[in-house]
């Protein structure tokens, strides 16, 4: 008769700490994911605004050298790029905030990705382990076997002394 592996709890606690670090980790990805494109985005705001800007810039500009610009355009545009100015240090700052939220996620995922290989490595280990409790029980199996049977085939014999 076989053996049961001791450890054989052991087994299942690690299969589902494997699976728990799995969802973690995607859980953690899809976080990260999630992140880097809320950081895409508040970069392309800023981009577009500061784009928007300077094509606004330039024609006031072509405005003024043909003379097609008044005081009141002057000072209604200086007020308008102060306002855009003061968007654009916004825009950076949510950009700057969006970037450490994704490097923050990455940081996190990458711990995930860490602790579901130890968990898996640590399942590979007891698995292992469990194989070659296994083998080694059938080894011991056969060489009871064997020896049972060595020992029927000598007591069998004729001529064998009988006590």
């Amino acid at each position: 008769m076989a053996r049961r592996y001791p450890l054989a709890p052991l087994l299942g606690i690690r299969r589902e700490r494997v699976e728990a670090r799995a969802t973690e980790h995607r859980a953690a990805a899809e976080q990260s994911e999630t992140r880097a494109q809320a950081a895409r985005a508040a970069r392309a705001r800023r981009e577009g605004t500061e784009r928007a800007l300077g094509a606004e810039r330039d024609g006031e500009r072509r405005r003024l050298e043909q003379g097609a610009a008044r005081i009141q355009d002057l000072q209604q545009s200086e007020r308008h790029r102060v306002g855009a100015a003061e968007r654009v240090r916004s825009l950076k700052a949510r950009e700057e905030e969006a970037k450490a939220h994704a490097h923050a996620a990455e940081r996190a995922q990458a711990e995930a990705r860490g602790k579901l290989m130890r968990a898996r490595a640590d399942e590979k280990a007891t698995l292992e382990h469990a194989r070659r409790y296994r083998k080694a029980a059938e080894r011991a199996e056969e060489r009871a076997e064997e020896d049972a049977a060595t020992e029927h085939w000598v007591a069998s014999r004729r001529g064998a002394r009988r006590g």
